[in-house]
């Protein structure tokens, strides 16, 4: 926007302009045109509205006088046509009263609706800047943190925003360039990552206990579906599905399956020897150190950690079956983590040195 349409947006006498500042990016044409035929859509359904209650109110009025002696001696249909003439353009008239001050294109873009309308709560005018937002969301995600155990370095989705009360910080990241914008200079791990994460975590929680339940705890042949869906764990199949199925999901995880199709694409593959109880203890122990961590990330991933890393936090054992069950990178490739390189060097430095 020019200048001049930014101070007609911040003139106190503007209602449309309240709240505003001089860094609210400009709109798109996209924008502009679905405005104007929105506007264009709602002003004819005003003027269809009005024309059906004149039509009804002159109804009303030929049913409640006697046309054949009042109009004889009083009016003409001339005149009723008049009265009802006059009525669309003192309507007309109201209609138009203000338009001339605002933009109604501006106007429907921050009066959208009652989130935007301005209220006695509303921040005041250029309150909102890229460090205010950002600190704003922190204090967001520390309450969560607090309320649902949730860690406080993932970003929230807009919607998610929204429904928690928080229009005012959602309409803020878009007008300086969006939640993923946000996500990068807040140094937050992103929605699609984090909850792929937990939904995996989910998904390997309630598979285990489907086999301490049923199998007594073995790991070697992964349950049919119809026996999950007929012991009523729609979650754990619905789960199972999401990610590709039963036999993508027990190739992971190094178990056998009984073939239910004739498809022998994945007989044979192995992705190397896994533990699913070790993938819990592991994934657990990333959630629960990510829950110790406040934003700003130094990297903002979920990453796999070190074996120095895991000893320093007394986690002996699973150190040990890093190794055991393919090392750094092919466990967080097969849990899609982030790994670290240097860590992958080190172990091959020390793989190299083991050979005779």
């Amino acid at each position: 926007a020019t200048c001049k349409e930014v101070q007609f947006l911040l003139h106190p006498k503007n209602p449309a302009g309240r709240g505003l500042s001089e860094d609210v990016p400009p709109m798109a044409p996209y924008v502009k045109r679905s405005l104007r035929k929105r506007q264009m859509a709602m002003k004819k359904k005003q003027m269809e509205t009005r024309k059906l209650n004149l039509k009804r109110q002159k109804e009303s009025i030929e049913k409640r006088i006697d046309f054949d002696g009042y109009i004889d001696h009083n009016i003409n249909d001339t005149d009723v046509t008049n009265v009802s003439m006059s009525n669309v353009d003192a309507l007309h008239d109201d209609e138009h009263e203000h338009d001339d001050d605002i933009d109604p294109i501006e106007k429907l873009r921050y009066m959208g609706g009652q989130r935007w309308a301005h209220s006695s709560g509303r921040n005041p005018r250029g309150h909102w800047s890229q460090d205010v937002i950002i600190q704003e969301l922190y204090k967001y995600l520390s309450h969560v943190k607090e309320e649902k155990g949730r860690p406080s370095v993932w970003m929230p989705r807009p919607s998610e925003l929204a429904t928690e009360g928080r229009d005012d910080l959602k309409q803020a990241m878009v007008r300086f360039g969006g939640s993923a914008k946000t996500c990068d200079l807040a140094k937050l791990i992103p929605y699609r990552e984090w909850r792929h994460f937990e939904s995996t975590l989910e998904l390997f929680v309630e598979l285990l206990k489907y086999l301490v339940k049923y199998h007594d705890g073995s790991e070697k042949v992964f349950p049919k579906l119809a026996d999950i869906q007929g012991n009523g764990h729609e979650r754990l199949y619905d789960l199972i599905m999401e990610y590709g199925g039963k036999k993508i999901v027990a190739t992971k995880l190094d178990m056998e399956f009984q073939a239910q199709t004739k498809l022998d694409l994945f007989k044979g593959m192995s992705f190397g020897p896994f533990s699913l109880d070790f993938a819990v203890r592991l994934m657990y122990f990333i959630r629960n150190d990510l829950m110790k961590k406040d934003p700003p990330l130094e990297r903002a991933k979920i990453q796999m950690p070190t074996k120095q890393y895991l000893l320093d936090n007394g986690e002996v054992r699973l150190a040990e079956e890093v190794s055991k069950y393919g090392g750094h990178e092919s466990i967080a490739r097969r849990l899609h983590l982030a790994f670290d390189q240097e860590e992958v060097q080190r172990e091959a430095k020390a793989f190299r040195t083991l050979k005779p």
